[in-house]
């Protein structure tokens, strides 16, 4: 194995196996690769570190995607529960809930699209 820039070679009875010195070398003797994930991740290239991100992102994505599916049919049955047993001025919550429902800013909604969106 020929030694890369900015190795050091041992000499042949420093004990050293092999005579490598370099971190790098031993690890890749050990059968550990610089992108390999765990307590050597000092060493990983960038891509390597952006591909597990990503992957790790859709991990979490994918886990997540049914458990906010299922709060947000709850949040909006409870906010159509609390708009039938009130009545204008509603609450902060049911109006920025009611905006994002129907694409407007909480002051222009009117009584007459909360009805239209209720029934």
């Amino acid at each position: 194995m020929l030694p890369s820039f900015g190795t050091q070679v041992a000499k042949p009875d420093s004990g050293v196996p092999g005579g490598l010195t370099h971190p790098r070398q031993v690890f890749t003797m050990l059968g550990f690769h610089a992108n390999c994930t765990g307590d050597l991740a000092m060493g990983m290239h960038r891509s390597a570190l952006q591909r597990r991100r990503r992957s790790d992102a859709a991990a979490t994505t994918a886990h997540n995607r049914p458990l906010k599916t299922q709060e947000r049919l709850r949040r909006k049955a409870r906010m159509i529960e609390k708009l039938k047993a009130g009545e204008p001025p509603y609450g902060p919550d049911v109006m920025s809930w009611l905006s994002r429902e129907l694409g407007k800013k909480a002051s222009r909604i009117t009584s007459e699209d909360i009805k239209t969106f209720v029934t």
